[in-house]
């Protein structure tokens, strides 16, 4: 399958992280407001639905004191990928 990164606003630094992702290592953006962490986390998700992979995307800091909240939040994601 080939995949279409032309959209992605760093199309070569996309590709390296969806790799790595395949690879099974785990994405932790950071930096400064207005770097791009968003827009990465959007390229990288229309990127992997290309590929035919179902995402979820939660926001750790929201839920970084109550576990059930994220569970909960990820329940709801995943009923509507089916």
């Amino acid at each position: 399958m080939i995949l279409d990164y032309k959209n992605c606003l760093r199309p070569e630094f996309t590709k390296r992280v969806f790799g790595k992702i395949l690879d099974g290592k785990s994405l932790n953006p950071f930096g400064p407001k207005g770097i791009g962490k968003k827009r990465l986390l959007e390229d990288l998700e229309d990127i992997a639905h290309q590929a035919g992979i179902r995402t979820i995307r939660i926001d750790m800091k929201a839920h970084r004191w109550n576990y059930a909240s994220f569970l909960k939040q990820a329940e709801v994601q995943m009923r509507y990928l089916s």
